[in-house]
């Protein structure tokens, strides 16, 4: 299929007329048949006309035939965090006729969901399929269908919030929203961080030194399919006294 009209030749003969006809029982016209669609093939069967001078003469068949072209649709990639909805799959379609847009109906799909671990996932052609539209005759084409690749991030743990520091050096926070990331680990300056609960007493890492002394508070990833928050922060200021004896 090229959009174009086709037909048989037939030549040869002397005297007579050519005359041609879709069935061994139509009637023969003078008119050559065409076609344009893929529907359109046919069968052309053709006779010499004869004349005064000439016998009627059957010269037999040919066939005109008109093959589907073929469409491809691309899958776009796609990504999305661990726990996410899927995102609208999108594709791009090339091989139409010049001046013709294919028309589509159905969706494409993937075996993802929001519980399916970090990784990639096919993008495949789900209900994807060809529809006749404006100017556009979907049994002129096949559908190739090339497929995308939906890859599944790790998630991030929300960031917990509402850090601070007592007089008495107990540091407390705003648990992540993230319930999957429940395990909070907190830092003192660069000290290393260790797993904690709100309100726990670090009197005494805050007072080892003077001066601004900050604290780190993250929500730890609970497995592969999330990654560590970033850390929320407070501060505060550890001041040396002197006491003067009488």
């Amino acid at each position: 299929y090229d959009g174009a009209s086709h037909t048989i030749s037939a030549s040869g003969h002397s005297g007579g007329t050519l005359q041609y006809r879709t069935s061994t029982t139509g009637t023969w016209s003078n008119t050559k048949p065409t076609g344009t669609n893929v529907s359109d093939s046919k069968t052309v069967y053709v006779q010499v006309k004869g004349d005064d001078n000439h016998s009627d003469k059957d010269c037999g068949s040919k066939t005109i035939t008109i093959s589907k072209k073929t469409l491809t649709v691309t899958a776009a990639d796609k990504s999305r965090a661990y726990g996410a909805a899927n995102p609208a799959f999108t594709y791009t379609s090339s091989g139409a006729v010049t001046g013709e847009e294919p028309a589509f109906t159905g969706s494409l799909t993937t075996s993802a969901t929001t519980t399916s671990d970090v990784g990639s996932y096919d993008i495949t052609q789900g209900t994807l399929a060809l529809v006749d539209g404006t100017g556009f005759i979907a049994n002129n084409y096949t559908l190739s269908y090339t497929k995308g690749t939906l890859t599944v991030t790790a998630a991030k743990c929300a960031t917990p919030t509402s850090v601070a520091i007592s007089t008495a050096g107990r540091v407390t926070w705003t648990n992540s929203t993230t319930s999957a990331c429940s395990t909070h680990q907190v830092k003192v300056a660069s000290g290393s961080y260790a797993t904690a609960t709100s309100g726990v007493d670090k009197n005494s890492d805050i007072t080892s030194a003077t001066g601004s002394r900050s604290v780190s508070v993250i929500a730890k990833a609970p497995n592969s399919n999330y990654i560590d928050s970033n850390a929320a922060t407070a501060s505060a200021t550890v001041i040396a006294l002197t006491f003067a004896s009488n």
